[in-house]
C-alpha cells in the first residue's frame, strides 16, 4: 500500500471520529444546556458582570460555567450521589452565619441580592442551587480521596 494512500485512510479515519466527538458534544451540550434554567443563566450572567466582564463575555462564561457544573451534576447523580432538602436547610444556615459573622458579609450579601426582589427571593434561589452544588461537593470529595 502506497504511503499516499495510508496518508489518506488515517485522514478519513481521524475525520470520522472526529465527527463523532463533535457530534457527542453537540448532543452533550443541548441536554445540559436544556437543564440550565433562563434564571440560572441571568443570574450567573448578572454575576460575571458585577466582576467586570462585558455582556457578551458574561453570557459566555456563564454558559460555559453552568455547561461543566450540569456535566459534574449528571455525572454525580448517575454515580448515586444525592443531598435531602434538610442538607441543603442545614448548608444555607451556616453560610448565612458565615456571612453575618464576617466583616463584610452583609456588604458582599447586599450586592448578591441587586438582582434579586428581596432576600427570601435570593435564598430561594440560593437552594435550588446547592440542591446541585452539594451533590457535586459529595461527589468530588470521593473522587479525590
Amino acid at each position: 500500500m502506497s504511503a499516499k494512500r495510508v496518508a489518506i485512510i488515517v485522514a478519513v479515519v481521524m475525520f470520522v471520529i472526529g465527527c463523532g466527538f463533535i457530534i457527542k458534544s453537540l448532543i452533550l451540550g443541548y441536554i445540559y444546556q436544556s437543564n440550565i434554567s433562563k434564571e440560572e443563566m441571568e443570574y450567573t450572567t448578572y454575576s460575571y458582570m458585577q466582576q467586570g466582564y462585558d455582556e457578551e463575555e458574561a453570557k459566555s462564561k456563564a454558559k460555559e460555567y453552568l455547561m461543566e457544573r450540569e456535566e459534574l451534576y449528571q455525572k454525580a447523580v448517575d454515580a448515586g450521589y444525592s443531598v435531602t432538602d434538610e442538607e441543603v436547610e442545614e448548608y444555607l444556615d451556616s453560610l448565612k452565619e458565615l456571612i453575618n459573622s464576617s466583616e463584610d458579609g452583609e456588604e458582599q450579601l447586599a450586592i448578591s441580592m441587586n438582582y434579586f426582589e428581596d432576600e427570601d427571593e435570593y435564598w430561594d434561589y440560593e437552594f435550588l442551587v446547592y440542591q446541585k452544588n452539594l451533590v457535586i461537593q459529595k461527589y468530588n470529595k470521593d473522587m479525590d480521596n
